[in-house]
């Protein structure tokens, strides 16, 4: 059943294509330590249906399933939060990479339409240009992966085969030119950015939430739109929430200002400053689902190391397979063993936020190499707040409040 309706919600189930795969966590991050998908702000259009999808981990990112023309083409694609644009490859492909779905033929589509050069998500951005009447584009993200194409209109399905939302003339990059590291598990990008051409402008969305499951686990998690975005949001209305920072350099992404961060009550010597945005557009601090790891500036990240050092009280080592990340402990043994306690980590944002994280969503173990490691990294220019430290929250994005507000769940779904 297949509907427009504005008010229709759902839940669909999207299976894990690498459930078959016997990896640790260990080597899941070792995976995504250089993975950081950032790109440029893109361009809006329509408004929109509530719905609700399931979302699951492949490998270091989330995935979504949709489907794409008329009659629908299915397709699994990164949910990314860091980016704008929505992209799948596109036939004829002059250069692709494999994926596991047949790559989509505009031509069966009876409800593609390329986008006029004179259209105003064309006209406003830079990364695209009028070429043979097509509007081109060209993006490239941080860990070097890359799309190139134009950019068309088509109807999208949002849902599983039986409940699901039709909303036509979504506007997407057709990519006939696409290449990176770990993309051959989807057929594309959806970008759930501030920028006119992602997923949550185009649906006029006022609300969006997601709940991402813990690293590793073959579970999956839910992205919700509309009246759907508060499920899970206990005491949604008394919460306290923190408001989302605009930064006229980098629109596109969701900043957050963070203004402390505390090991076991004690808050460290950062000055407030380290993480504003500055004037020239660096700095801040991004929250980020399509990045695994969390990054720190420098001047933030060294403070932190030497007191969860300090604090931990264990033997920091240093081994090939661990080196990957900056900080590792040895685990004690014996009888404390079970009982060792790790510094409790709390983020402080603006609004009187205080996040108090869970040990698995900044602490990854290695049990064959018996070491513990930090799985956050220093960063140079502005700090990332990545999808492990954001596992097992609802995270709520209110874009009419502008504000975003955390509530601890149990994200896993079977």
């Amino acid at each position: 059943m297949v509907t427009s309706s504005p008010q229709v919600s759902f839940q669909v189930d999207i299976a894990r294509p690498h459930s078959n795969l016997d990896l640790t966590i260990m080597q899941l991050i070792r995976h995504v330590i250089k993975r950081k998908r950032f790109n440029t702000p893109a361009p809006n259009s329509t408004p929109y249906p509530n719905f609700e999808s399931l979302v699951f981990q492949a490998e270091e990112e989330f995935i979504m399933s949709l489907s794409l023309g008329t009659p629908p083409q299915r397709f699994a694609v990164i949910m990314d939060t860091g980016s704008d644009l929505i992209w799948t490859q596109c036939m004829p492909c002059y250069t692709c990479y494999h994926q596991p779905t047949s790559i989509f033929n505009p031509n069966t589509s009876s409800s593609f339409s390329p986008l006029p050069c004179t259209n105003s998500l064309c006209t406003g951005s830079r990364t695209k240009k009028c070429e043979t009447n097509l509007c081109k584009y060209k993006t490239l993200y941080g860990d070097k992966s890359f799309t190139r194409g134009y950019l068309a209109t088509d109807t999208f399905i949002l849902g599983d085969y039986i409940l699901n939302v039709s909303i036509p003339n979504i506007a997407f990059g057709c990519g006939d030119n696409n290449s990176g590291s770990g993309l051959d598990i989807v057929a594309g990008i959806v970008g759930l950015g501030r920028g006119p051409l992602s997923l949550v402008s185009q649906l006029k969305s006022k609300k969006f939430s997601y709940c991402l499951p813990m690293l590793g686990e073959n579970m999956k998690g839910t992205l919700s739109f509309g009246s759907l975005a508060d499920k899970g949001c206990n005491n949604a209305s008394n919460s306290q929430s923190t408001p989302i920072l605009v930064n006229p350099a980098s629109p596109s992404h969701y900043y957050l200002s963070l203004v402390a961060i505390s090991l076991d009550d004690i808050l460290l010597p950062i000055t407030k400053t380290t993480f504003e945005i500055k004037k020239d557009g660096s700095g801040g601090v991004i929250l980020d689902t399509g990045t695994t790891l969390t990054y720190l500036v420098q001047e933030a990240y060294q403070v932190l190391k030497q007191e969860f050092i300090t604090r931990t009280r264990l033997h920091v080592v240093f081994f090939p397979y661990t080196t990957d990340l900056d900080l590792c402990f040895q685990t004690p043994t014996g009888r404390n063993a079970s009982s060792f306690n790790y510094p409790k980590l709390k983020l402080h944002f603006e609004g009187n936020v205080v996040l108090e994280l869970p040990k698995d969503n900044y602490l990854t173990e290695d049990k064959r190499a018996r070491t513990m490691c930090l799985t956050i990294m220093p960063s140079n220019g502005m700090s990332l707040l990545g999808s492990q430290l954001q596992q097992n929250f609802v995270v709520l994005h209110d874009l009419e409040k502008q504000t975003v507000s955390f509530f601890p769940s149990q994200c896993a779904y079977d």
